[in-house]
């Protein structure tokens, strides 16, 4: 996921890529991320600093590194995505970049249409290019074939 903020400043920039993955359990401390339930489809990426249990709901509170106060809604358990597991600097930029149709025209798109054009450069340049075997047999007028396996007979001694 992209950090779009800076709120977890400077252990995660703005513009860092984070990785996630669930866990069993979570501990004060913990850099986690989780859905927010304003509706959109965004994510927050918090350090939790207080546990608290209400029956049998776990609610976690959290914080931003670099906000003076606790963040004013508390998570719930079912709402934590995973536990921060990898942190890149600016790979959120490239991953932005790419979710964008010129992104990935510019990412996916073309490396690949190049990829294609050079093996079909190379596939014509062995048949129609003029050092192909091909294109050498038919100059001197031959027909090229496989050879056939060559068969070699061994004599084997009997030991007495």
């Amino acid at each position: 996921m992209a950090v779009l903020s800076g709120s977890m400043e400077p252990k995660i920039m703005t513009g860092g890529l984070v990785m996630v993955k669930p866990a069993p359990t979570y501990r004060v401390g913990d850099v986690i991320s989780f859905s927010t339930n304003d509706g959109r489809k965004v994510s927050t990426t918090h350090r939790i600093v207080e546990i608290n249990t209400q029956g049998s709901d776990t609610f976690y509170t959290t914080k931003g590194d670099a906000n003076n106060a606790p963040d004013s809604s508390q998570v719930n358990a079912r709402d934590v995505i995973g536990k921060v597991i990898l942190a890149l600097p600016y790979a959120g930029y490239l991953l932005a970049f790419v979710r964008q149709p010129m992104g990935f025209v510019a990412a996916v798109v073309i490396p690949s249409s190049m990829v294609v054009l050079d093996e079909a450069q190379n596939v014509w340049q062995e048949l129609y290019g003029s050092k192909s075997r091909y294109r050498l047999a038919q100059k001197i007028k031959i027909d090229i074939k496989p050879r056939a396996p060559r068969v070699y007979k061994i004599k084997v001694k009997e030991l007495l």
